[in-house]
């Protein structure tokens, strides 16, 4: 009899701690950031080497998204003082028989100008790039650096 009420004594003291720290996480978990996520530099002739920009986006958002972001437009980026920019900028040069690229990926944040507080200037507060060469006719292939450099700034942020 007695084990019995020492293990349901330890038991209730188990669940209340649980349930008290888990309830603790719930209440100091920020809200999710607001993203807006803007491609530069991508030329619509790509897509006749296999480049698919809506494909490349949505994934890049689906990831995103499951990583708690809040996605916006940039237009609307403007109107939210903690809404942030994740700039994809895409370099691409035909060398002879392959494409040489550079994948630039920068999270801006705005920072309101003292002035105007509705004016703003962006600060880079994460940045990170890939640099290579892919075959002629598969630019389809910068989709995985776009999708890495997406997974850094998810785990830098």
């Amino acid at each position: 009899m007695k084990r019995r009420t020492w293990l349901e004594f330890f038991s209730a003291i188990a669940l209340i701690v649980t349930t008290v720290c888990v309830g603790e996480e719930r209440a100091t978990r920020p809200p999710p950031q607001m993203l807006a996520v803007q491609f530069l530099g991508v030329e619509k002739d790509w897509r006749n080497a296999g480049f698919d920009e809506a494909e490349v986006r949505r994934q890049i958002e689906e990831r995103l998204r499951r990583a708690g972001y809040r996605l916006i437009s940039p237009d609307e980026a403007i109107h939210f003082p903690e809404a942030r920019f994740a700039d994809f900028e895409v370099h691409v040069d035909n060398v002879l028989f392959y494409y040489s690229f550079l994948v630039f990926l920068k999270l801006r944040a705005k920072q309101p100008l003292p002035q105007n507080p509705e004016a703003f200037v962006t600060q880079v507060l994460w940045s990170d790039w890939e640099i290579g060469g892919i075959e002629l006719h598969h630019l389809e292939r910068l989709q995985s650096p776009m999708l890495k450099l997406t997974d850094e700034l998810i785990q830098a942020n």
